[in-house]
C-alpha cells in the first residue's frame, strides 16, 4: 500500500504541475491558410512594414522591445515569436525577459519615460542562432528558471543582436507584428546607436513618440501556469503525509 500512495502522489504531483499551464495572452490569429508559414497569420506595425529589425553591423545595432502585463500572477514557462531573415551571414539574437525602469531620461512618451526596459533587471535571458528563411517561422522558447510574473506589472521582452558577434558578422533579421491587440497596458519600442554612442544609454521610443495601445505590437505568445495552478510545498507535504497514513488507517478498519 505505500507503493500506491507514492505512486498516487507522483500523479497528483506531475498533473497539478503540467495540467496548470495555459497560454497567458497570445496576439496573433490561427489561419491554416498561412500553414506554411508555421499556421499563423501576422500582421503589420502602423501600416509599414511587417516587422521591426534586430540589426548588427560594426558600430551600429538596433534592439526591440513588446510589453506585456498579466491579469493574474503566474509562473513564465514559455514564450513563442514569429522571425524572419533579412540579410546578412547570422541569425544570432538574444532574448531578454526584463522587468521595467522607473526612469527612461529623455524618453519619447510618458509610459516608456516611466517604465521602460531595464536590461539591468533581466529575470531570464535566451541565446539564438538560426538558420532561419526568409519565410515567417514560429520559434518557441522554454524558460528553465520560470520566474513568477505579478499581476499589473509591465515587463519586457527584449530583443537584441547577440553580444559576442565578430565585427564581420552583419545581422539583419526581422520579429515580425501580431493581428490582435494586448490592450492598453502593451507598449513595443526600439532603440538604436544610428548617431553613435553605447547602445546601453540610447534610450527607448516607440517610433514617433506614442505607444500603440490598439495595434497588435511585435508577435508574441506567453505560457505560463497561474499561481493558484502551483502547488505550495505545504500542501504537497500535506497531501503526502495523508496519502502515507492512509493505507494503515484501512487496514485497522479491516
Amino acid at each position: 500500500m505505500p507503493k500506491l500512495a507514492l505512486l498516487i502522489f507522483s500523479c497528483l504531483f506531475t498533473y497539478s504541475w503540467v495540467s496548470g499551464s495555459e497560454v497567458l495572452l497570445q496576439n496573433f490569429d490561427q489561419d491554416s491558410a498561412l500553414s506554411s508559414r508555421g499556421g499563423y497569420s501576422f500582421g503589420a506595425i502602423d501600416g509599414g512594414m511587417p516587422c521591426c529589425p534586430f540589426e548588427y553591423t560594426p558600430g551600429f545595432q538596433e534592439q526591440t522591445a513588446q510589453s506585456f502585463t498579466l491579469k493574474s500572477a503566474a509562473v513564465f514557462d514559455e514564450f513563442d515569436v514569429v522571425l524572419f531573415h533579412f540579410l546578412g551571414n547570422t541569425d544570432a539574437v538574444d532574448f531578454y525577459l526584463v522587468g521595467s525602469s522607473p526612469s527612461n531620461p529623455g524618453g519619447s512618451s510618458d509610459i516608456l519615460h516611466h517604465e521602460a526596459p531595464d536590461l539591468g533587471n533581466v529575470l531570464e535571458s535566451w541565446s539564438f542562432d538560426g538558420p532561419i528563411g526568409h519565410d515567417r517561422q514560429l520559434f518557441s522558447f522554454e524558460s528553465v528558471l520560470r520566474p513568477t510574473l505579478q499581476a499589473d506589472t509591465r515587463y519586457w521582452l527584449v530583443g537584441a543582436p547577440n553580444q559576442s558577434l565578430a565585427p564581420s558578422d552583419f545581422v539583419d533579421m526581422g520579429w515580425v507584428a501580431g493581428t490582435v491587440p494586448l490592450g492598453s497596458a502593451s507598449v513595443f519600442a526600439r532603440r538604436n546607436n544610428y548617431m553613435g554612442g553605447e547602445i546601453n544609454d540610447i534610450e527607448w521610443s516607440t517610433g514617433d513618440g506614442e505607444p500603440y495601445p490598439s495595434q497588435a505590437g511585435y508577435s508574441l505568445r506567453v505560457i505560463g501556469t497561474p499561481v493558484d495552478s502551483v502547488p505550495e510545498p505545504s500542501t504537497l507535504f500535506l497531501c503526502s503525509m495523508g496519502l502515507f497514513f492512509i493505507p494503515p488507517f484501512f487496514r485497522r478498519l479491516r
